[in-house]
């Protein structure tokens, strides 16, 4: 999900009030600043001004670092709003920035709208909703203090369309294992009943499905294939049986008719 974090004193209400501003979007070349730049430029908020301001000598900042300098960046105030992709259940230190920024009060979420007009434009994205009280399920405080309108994305597992389907197979079934999501920590699909985990990976796909993912996803569609398909070689090989029959039959004929002597062939005739 997408969280755009302002100090609690900003004036900044919208996404069209960054126009201007020193935003930090992501460490370069990182998904987080794939996508701000994305959705900065698909809800025209103006020309905003990079954070970090890069050159020549800057070193490319990266993982925690980033994250490390971006709280500095915050606390002396040459930072005014950050964009940050993260998931709910924060894993690295990088992802527990947000938490703790908005746990301590002096900063605040801003919405992202129209996620619906942005999705029919646009299947990578999706409209979601951070609860309120998700970062402090306080009932007198509740962090955020109300729900907050925003956008997430699905992470994509890419392969070749000629990888051996017996692979994608075998991935597919692992990520969707109830042991993968208890490492990795991704408690709102290990919530979701097995039917509802596949149905949520295979919803609205961006690219199209491998042959071996959809083993997983659909099981009746390939189980119906291979009958399909066994059925096509039952007909083929009785089509070649009974062809084979045909000709040796006749070429049988054949045969007996040229042993035949002429006389015999007159005799018949007669």
């Amino acid at each position: 999900m997408v969280h755009v974090v302002v100090p609690k004193s900003s004036a900044i209400r919208s996404i069209a009030q960054l126009s201007g501003r020193r935003v930090a979007v992501g460490s370069k070349g990182s998904g987080s600043k794939a996508l701000a730049t994305f959705l900065l430029s698909q809800m025209h908020a103006g020309t905003i001004l990079p954070w970090p301001v890069a050159s020549a000598s800057d070193e490319v900042l990266s993982g925690s670092d980033y994250y490390e300098r971006l709280t500095e960046a915050f606390e002396s105030g040459s930072v005014d709003a950050a964009l940050i992709t993260m998931g709910m259940q924060p894993g690295d230190r990088s992802e527990l920035l947000v938490p703790r920024l908005l746990r301590d009060g002096e900063y605040r979420l801003l919405p992202i709208e129209f996620g619906r007009a942005l999705q029919r434009r646009h299947l990578l994205v999706e409209p979601h909703i951070i609860a309120r009280g998700s970062y402090r399920p306080d009932l007198q405080q509740p962090v955020p203090p109300q729900d907050i309108e925003t956008v997430a994305v699905k992470a994509k597992l890419l392969t070749h369309a000629k990888t051996d389907p017996r692979i994608v197979e075998s991935v597919t079934r692992l990520v969707l294992s109830e042991p993968f999501h208890r490492d990795n920590k991704l408690e709102e699909l290990f919530s979701r009943a097995r039917a509802d985990r596949i149905r949520f990976a295979s919803r609205a796909p961006e690219f199209p499905v491998h042959p071996g993912a959809n083993r997983v996803y659909v099981p009746e569609e390939f189980g119906l294939k291979q009958v399909e398909g066994l059925e096509a070689l039952y007909s083929l090989l009785a089509s070649l049986s009974i062809a084979g029959f045909l000709g040796f039959r006749g070429y049988r004929q054949l045969v007996e008719r040229k042993r035949e002597h002429k006389l015999d062939r007159w005799i018949h005739a007669l």
